[in-house]
């Protein structure tokens, strides 16, 4: 998500916008529910997307904790900055072993041009 989408949102409606889309996907039904599991003042989300008061980051950890988000994607939402996606450890080691393998493969082209049992540079004889 990019939190800075809309310009014309406050930083607190930015926040709420983005703590609203996870609720379903890590299992919270709404704001008291976060609350609770949050151990927090179920009014603490509400008093910050109205902008009553600032998110303080102690709470903000607990809330980023039970919406399985690094806290970072919080205050990014609610500063207005892009959120970085996160990638997960199943990608990286597929990403490395692709490379690895491009790797290998280039590898031994080189190595065969280089004694003589493959393709010679282009445009050789």
């Amino acid at each position: 998500m990019d939190a800075s989408t809309n310009d014309s949102e406050t930083p607190g409606r930015r926040l709420e916008r983005y703590m609203k889309s996870l609720f379903r996907r890590d299992g919270v039904k709404d704001v008291t529910d976060l609350a609770k599991k949050a151990g927090i003042s179920r009014d603490t989300p509400y008093n910050w997307w109205t902008g009553e008061t600032v998110p303080r980051s102690g709470e903000m950890v607990k809330v980023a904790r039970e919406l399985n988000v690094p806290v970072d994607h919080l205050w990014a939402a609610y500063e207005g900055r892009p959120i970085a996606p996160e990638i997960s450890a199943d990608l990286l080691d597929a990403i490395e072993d692709r490379m690895r393998r491009a790797f290998r493969e280039e590898l031994r082209a080189v190595l065969d041009e280089l004694r003589g049992s493959g393709p010679g540079p282009e445009g050789a004889p």
